[in-house]
């Protein structure tokens, strides 16, 4: 399967992974709910995946692996839910973190956060700006006194 082009799963050794089967129990998740859950995370950060729970039974069937920022969401949705951090070593995946995240120096929870923020701060900027237009002013470029 593919998504913009690129895999959407990274090649896994073969065999059950009772690792995420044990996590997703705890949690209380079904496959489609965890597929939901990164599709809805990995939107809040502008990086839409389209897991659903056919890619969630090849993962606990061993088939394969979330790619690298997958498995950070998949790792934020179980953290939430557990309320406890999990990485995905916990879940059965070993390999190298999310390229965005760790270019930064964030995890996927300030990550997620940190979006969160901006999206935060979009809305009360456009707000601010609505409010200025009605009120027959415009808004120009913002200069800071140095």
């Amino acid at each position: 399967m593919h998504f913009n082009g690129t895999s959407r799963t990274s090649v896994r050794k073969s065999g059950p992974n009772l690792r995420l089967l044990t996590l997703m129990n705890e949690a209380g998740l079904s496959r489609k709910a965890l597929g939901r859950k990164i599709r809805e995370l990995s939107a809040q950060v502008n990086r839409p995946v389209s897991t659903n729970h056919t890619d969630v039974g090849r993962w606990l069937n061993g088939v394969c692996a979330p790619r690298p920022f997958t498995a950070d969401m998949l790792a934020l949705a179980l953290s939430r839910e557990l309320g406890r951090t999990i990485k995905p070593e916990d879940m059965g995946f070993a390999g190298e973190p999310s390229p965005a995240p760790a270019m930064v120096g964030l995890s996927p929870q300030e990550a997620y956060e940190l979006a969160r923020r901006v999206e935060q701060l979009s809305a009360e900027v456009a707000a601010l700006t609505t409010r200025l237009q009605a009120a027959g002013l415009t808004a120009g470029p913002i200069r800071v006194a140095s």
